[in-house]
């Protein structure tokens, strides 16, 4: 991990989920059933696709690097 490694963990408690927050607690402030379902559903749509982007980023980098290193002989055969 790198020294901007906390930035996005801090983005998305800090920043993410409060504005969403807000958004609807505003919604369900005049008794709107509208407020918990925005923060559910826009949680999911910016949440799911960017954790399933990042997880199948970090394993093909993964399985390149194990390619790299069988080639490179950095790794003894089996």
């Amino acid at each position: 991990m790198g020294p901007v490694a906390g930035i996005g963990d801090s983005m998305l408690p800090g920043m993410l989920i409060p504005i969403l927050l807000s958004i609807g607690m505003a919604l369900a402030a005049g008794g709107s059933v509208i407020g918990p379902l925005f923060y559910i559903i826009a949680f999911s749509l910016i949440v799911i696709p960017g954790s399933y982007w990042l997880f199948m980023k970090g394993y093909n980098m993964g399985v390149r690097l194990g390619g790299d290193a069988g080639q490179q002989q950095i790794l003894p055969p089996a």
